[in-house]
């Protein structure tokens, strides 16, 4: 693996890549993205947030009621909710207990990376109205 230097880039993209992290891991990869952006550099990112709740429950109709209304509640309150994929001959290899379905929101961005980057742009639903699409820009 090659270490790639301090400040390297000024632009990066992460479609649907940051949405399934858990809250470890999504900040330490922040952390390193940040690491390996110049200052002012932009991420372009997705996640899940809450058009992926109603995409998943009203729409697509794989989420249950209850668990629907879990996550709104937990989105609303602690903005982040994390959960690893079942295990299947599919993902064997992979760990599990940080890597699965995430959704957070701008107010947990805030208050978790607010340090390290800050929102320039956050477009809900906007990938296939599903994943919600931020800006952001190291400081």
């Amino acid at each position: 693996v090659t270490k790639i230097e301090d400040g390297r880039f000024n632009f990066v993209i992460a479609i649907s890549v940051l949405a399934h992290f858990s809250e470890e891991r999504t900040v330490a990869w922040f952390t390193e993205l940040a690491r390996m952006i110049k200052k002012g550099g932009y991420i372009l990112f997705t996640t899940h947030g809450y058009t992926s709740l109603k995409k998943y429950h009203d729409v697509e109709k794989v989420m249950a009621g209850d668990r629907y209304e879990f996550l709104v509640q937990k989105l609303g309150g602690v903005g982040f909710n994390f959960n690893g994929f079942p295990k299947t001959n599919y993902n064997k290899d992979l760990d599990l207990d940080h890597f699965g379905m995430t959704y957070y929101t701008p107010n947990w961005f805030e208050r978790s990376l607010g340090k390290l980057f800050t929102i320039e742009g956050f477009l809900p639903g906007r990938l296939n109205n599903n994943q919600d699409v931020f800006v952001v820009r190291k400081r």
